[in-house]
Parts: C-alpha cells; sequence; structure tokens
C-alpha cells in the first residue's frame, strides 16, 4: 500500500500538491508568505480569527536585543508580513502596530545601534524618508562604495549590488521609477529594467 504524502500545515490532512503543501496552503504561501495565515472570520469556514501580532510573533527569533524575522523576506533581507489583506514589510508593521502609523512616503528604517534587515524591534526602528535610507547605508558603511552614487563621484549609471538591492526595496516599499531614478542620478528606464530582471539578473 502506498503511502500518501499529507501537507505540513497545522493540522490538515490534505495531499501535497507542491512544496510539501497542499494546493490550498500553496496558494497561501504565495500569497501571503504564510502558509499558517488565518483568515477572517467568514473567509473560509471553521477559521478562527487571529490578532495580528500573534501572527507576527510567530516569525521572530529573539538573538541578543534584536527581534530577528524568520519568516519570509525579500531580496534585501527584510521581513515580508500580510496584514489587512496586503503583504507588506514585517518591520513596518512593528512600528506601525506597537508605535505609531507612518506618514505616506516614509518608511521603517533602521536605528544605528541595529542595522541588521532582518530585525523587527520597534525600538530599533525610526520612521525616515527613501533618501535617509540611502544616506543611512553611506554613512554606516553598509554598502561597498556608496558614496559613488553621490555628487561628482556618481559616474554614468554606475551601480554596485548594493544599490540593485536598495532599489529593488524601495520598488517593494512603493516608490516610483521616475523618483527612485533622481536619488540615483540615473534614468527611469534602467530602473525599470533593474526591477523587472532585464539587467543584474544574477542578483534575486
Amino acid at each position: 500500500m502506498t503511502n500518501t504524502k499529507i501537507c505540513m500545515a497545522n493540522n490538515c490532512e490534505r495531499t501535497i500538491y507542491a512544496k510539501a503543501l497542499c494546493r490550498k496552503h500553496y496558494m497561501r504561501q504565495l500569497k501571503h508568505g504564510d502558509y499558517n495565515i488565518v483568515l477572517s472570520p467568514g473567509r473560509e469556514v471553521g477559521q478562527i480569527f487571529e490578532e495580528p501580532w500573534v501572527r507576527f510573533f510567530r516569525k521572530i527569533h529573539f538573538e541578543g536585543d534584536c527581534w530577528i524575522w524568520t519568516g519570509t523576506k525579500n531580496t534585501s533581507g527584510h521581513g515580508r508580513f500580510s496584514y489587512k489583506g496586503k503583504l507588506g514589510i514585517a518591520a513596518r508593521f512593528s512600528y506601525e502596530y506597537f508605535v505609531e502609523p507612518l506618514e505616506n512616503g516614509l518608511l521603517a528604517l533602521h536605528k544605528e545601534i541595529c542595522g541588521n534587515p532582518s530585525c523587527v524591534k520597534p525600538s530599533h526602528l525610526y520612521a525616515g524618508t527613501h533618501k535617509d535610507n540611502v544616506r543611512d547605508r553611506i554613512e554606516w558603511g553598509a554598502t561597498a562604495q556608496y558614496g559613488a552614487l553621490t555628487g561628482e563621484r556618481h559616474g554614468m549609471a554606475k551601480l554596485d549590488e548594493a544599490a540593485i538591492f536598495a532599489i529593488k526595496q524601495m520598488r517593494e516599499e512603493g516608490l516610483g521609477p521616475a523618483e527612485i531614478s533622481n536619488i540615483f542620478s540615473v534614468g527611469p528606464k534602467q530602473i525599470y529594467y533593474i526591477c523587472s530582471g532585464r539587467s543584474w539578473r544574477h542578483l534575486k
């Protein structure tokens, strides 16, 4: 008798569809970044509503003074978390939920005491702009040769790998190609090629 492989999601007895998950939980993983996410009442029969902070803390590993995100991450190492039907940045949720809402155009950035993109501890975050984000990377030496992006040294479209990751992060946060191109002194078309994978393909 052949053993049927069962989905690894909590309390699920459906057969595997892909990635050790049944179709339902596989689609949840793709959409929300968490296959065990519990949806709001009425979304699925038998589901119980769960406070977002409960799901949030399930994905945290306490390491030293940091709260390290263990869930899904983007290419820059920042955690991703689903809240109110939208998949966003975990650090942003942490800041807005435990500190205060962020105004349009502001990000949840890491203070110098931390600088770990995977950390989501509220006291390690502050509200800043995309330009603040680039400035922090320059001042802390978090990006190799980042100074080449500003002033006389910026060159014509000379971007390093750290800059590419920063550009992709900004795009995920909702900043448009034109705004990003102004920060990095390159054309909007180049930003589009980077974010669509047509250039710098070896970076994922």
